[in-house]
Parts: structure tokens; C-alpha cells; sequence
């Protein structure tokens, strides 16, 4: 199997949805992503001449607001929970999917689909192996259908004698 088929998203990382919101008598109201403060205000032509924000620790939100506050500004992170937990279900579906993916295709690449509950036996395999990586999975669900495999046959040549006769 190609195990780079199955590659998880990357999570949403919380940084991506804060915001920080910061004014001086002057000036517009801004707000930037915290993420990229700096290239934003490099790239914003009422901000771009004034030294104190050219030179601020962004290092963390707090320092960062702290910098700004130092030098006179309003300044204040905002998190976008709603957008960040929205990312967050989105990331747990898309790793679901990337899962179930897998569990179908070793079920086939092991010869096993077409056999009832089978999906059963690929959870237990996942359960105990996915924490070493998908080889593990594999190994796993391998000696699982190994053990199983005369159940797997009488349960074959019971539905092969059961399929009606095609003319």
C-alpha cells in the first residue's frame, strides 16, 4: 500500500485566528492577524513610516500589546473562537475521512471487502496499532485475518452455495 495517500490535514493552528485590534489619536483603527502583524503594517502606507511599530516584539500576543501600549497605542488580541472551533470539526472530519479511506483499502488490499463486518476487524486493527503508524495498522489487521481466515473461507463457500445459479 501507499501509506502517502492517507496523509492527514494539518491542524488548524489557533494563531491563525487571532487578531489584534490597535489605534492611536491620528490614525485609523487597524486590525491585522496576529500571525502576520509585521508584513501588514510593512505593507500598510499610513503605518509603514512610524519607527515604534517597525520594532515591536510580537514574540506573543502580550508582548506584543504591551509594545504597542508602550508606545501609545490602543491596542488588543481578539480570538476567533467560532472560526477556530469551525476549523477544528473541519480538520476532525477530513482526518475521519482519511481514516475510514485507509480502513477500506487495506480491507481490499487484504482481500477482505467483500466479507460482513469486516469493518470491525479494521477498527480493532486500528485501535491497536495506528499509534505506531499505518504499517502497524496493516500488520495488525494481517494477523487478525490470518487468525480468522478458515471462518473467512467456510463463510465464502457458504455464500458461493447460497448465490443463485446465472444462466
Amino acid at each position: 500500500m501507499n501509506y502517502s495517500n492517507y496523509d492527514y490535514p494539518a491542524y488548524p493552528a489557533r494563531d491563525l485566528f487571532a487578531y489584534i485590534t490597535f489605534g492611536k489619536e491620528g490614525l485609523r483603527t487597524k486590525r491585522f492577524m496576529l500571525s502576520s502583524f509585521l508584513k501588514e503594517v510593512a505593507e500598510d502606507p499610513e503605518l509603514s513610516n512610524i519607527d515604534a511599530l517597525s520594532s515591536v516584539d510580537n514574540s506573543s500576543a502580550t508582548a506584543l500589546v504591551k509594545t504597542l501600549r508602550s508606545s501609545g497605542f490602543i491596542a488588543a488580541v481578539e480570538n476567533d473562537e467560532d472560526a477556530y472551533r469551525k476549523a477544528q470539526k473541519e480538520y476532525m472530519a477530513a482526518k475521519f475521512q482519511v481514516e475510514n479511506d485507509f480502513k477500506a483499502d487495506l480491507a481490499k488490499e487484504l482481500g477482505v471487502d467483500d466479507i460482513p463486518g469486516i469493518d470491525k476487524i479494521m477498527e480493532k486493527a486500528w485501535a491497536d496499532g495506528h499509534s505506531s503508524g499505518l504499517q502497524s495498522v496493516y500488520n495488525e489487521a494481517d494477523e487478525l485475518i490470518e487468525v480468522m481466515q478458515p471462518l473467512i473461507d467456510s463463510y465464502r463457500a457458504i455464500a458461493k452455495k447460497m448465490a443463485p445459479a446465472t444462466a
